[in-house]
């Protein structure tokens, strides 16, 4: 589990340049299926409650056109 929302925002980095490297093996996609926290999980992109988004969208998709700018429309 992160211990800072930093921490957690690396982690979500990580994983696009994990998914980019896969990606250059053949891997055709990657899904990010925890949009909220739960119980006992703290990893969503959203609080428990969905009042706070963690990244917001712009800067998530800042993210993704810069870690994966094959995807980026134009």
């Amino acid at each position: 589990m992160p211990a800072s929302l930093e921490e957690y925002k690396a982690l979500f980095r990580r994983t696009l340049e994990e998914l980019n490297q896969l990606r250059q093996q053949g891997i055709a996609a990657g899904v990010y299926t925890q949009t909220t926290d739960v119980e006992v999980e703290i990893n969503g992109l959203l609080t428990y409650d969905r009042a706070v988004a963690k990244i917001p969208a712009q800067e998530l998709a800042g993210i993704r056109r810069e870690l994966l700018p094959k995807l980026t429309d134009n």
